[in-house]
């Protein structure tokens, strides 16, 4: 692999800016050991979350985040890094994350920056216990519609009585 000149240095870091300026989740991960069919199966995972998998040299990383809040991760640039986008859900890629840290001990989560606020790598992993979006949204569609069916039983008894009460005295006037 030959080296980069500068002008596609420049380029790498402008596309990066605006790719962390962008996303909604930035994870910062140690991937030291994964052979390159280990972080392909990552990244194709990833992709399906709508997240991004990217192995960077850590001086563009810096560049690239330099001037925004994503600075406070510059401590986490050092050795083999590689970093997770996500414009979307940020829960569903942290699950994928863990997933990988449980299947190979090479991956290491560094730190993470969620839409403003600095994670650790604790706090990070402790995403993946909450729900996602999708999981939200059933949660609260249920919610929703448990309350119409209550109402919906509780009208609709109403009625029910009142025919009960009138075969009770048709019965009662047939006997």
């Amino acid at each position: 692999m030959k080296p980069l000149n500068r002008e596609g240095k420049e380029q790498i870091v402008s596309h990066l800016s605006d790719k962390l300026k962008e996303a909604s989740l930035v994870v910062v991960t140690d991937y030291r050991g994964l052979s390159v069919e280990k972080i392909t199966q990552l990244r194709n995972e990833l992709r399906s979350v709508s997240s991004d998998y990217r192995v960077a040299k850590n001086t563009l990383l810096k560049r690239a985040s330099q001037g925004t809040d994503l600075e406070q991760l510059h401590q986490y640039f050092t050795g083999p890094t590689a970093i997770v986008l996500s414009l979307g859900d940020p829960i569903a890629p942290v699950k994928v994350l863990v997933k990988y840290l449980k299947d190979y001990s090479e991956l290491s989560i560094k730190g993470s920056f969620l839409q403003g606020t600095f994670l650790s790598a604790e706090d990070t992993q402790a995403l993946s216990t909450l729900p996602g979006r999708n999981e939200l949204l059933g949660q609260l569609l249920s919610l929703l519609v448990s309350s119409q069916v209550r109402l919906l039983n509780v009208l609709s008894g109403v009625p029910q009585k009142f025919v009960r009460v009138l075969r009770a005295i048709e019965q009662s006037k047939s006997e």
